[in-house]
């Protein structure tokens, strides 16, 4: 069972998935943790396994779920991005916990997803 919490998540990023969802990526970064630090259970204080799954969760969420978004327009077009932790930032922090130094760099942005203008040429 993780230790740290949606709550804890939810401090770190904005983010419109439930509790459930949140909830599912920490246990993928418990379990991504333990693959990934030899005795993972005795290497981190609970404090410091904490602190690695809610990063990894987020850093998780952030690459595969959601882009950081708020709004903003101009003429034809319309942009959105949100005044969050950004992705590097969220590798860094994940980076700086992680004995092993594997977890930041594991987690791949998903670039499946479209995230383009709504921008229509009319003529």
């Amino acid at each position: 069972m993780p230790t740290a919490t949606v709550s804890d998540v939810r401090g770190v990023i904005d983010t419109s998935l439930d509790d459930n969802a949140i909830d599912a990526k920490l246990a993928d970064a418990e379990f991504e943790a333990e693959q990934a630090i030899d005795d993972y259970n005795t290497v981190l204080s609970t404090s410091e396994q904490s602190q690695l799954e809610k990063y990894l969760a987020a850093l998780f969420i952030r690459t595969s779920k959601e882009k950081g978004l708020t709004s903003q327009s101009g003429e034809s077009r319309s942009l959105s991005y949100e005044d969050v932790m950004s992705v590097s930032e969220l590798r860094v922090r994940v980076d700086k916990r992680d004995p092993s130094g594997t977890l930041a760099d594991a987690v791949v942005r998903d670039t499946d997803r479209y995230s383009g203008s709504t921008y229509r040429d009319e003529s």
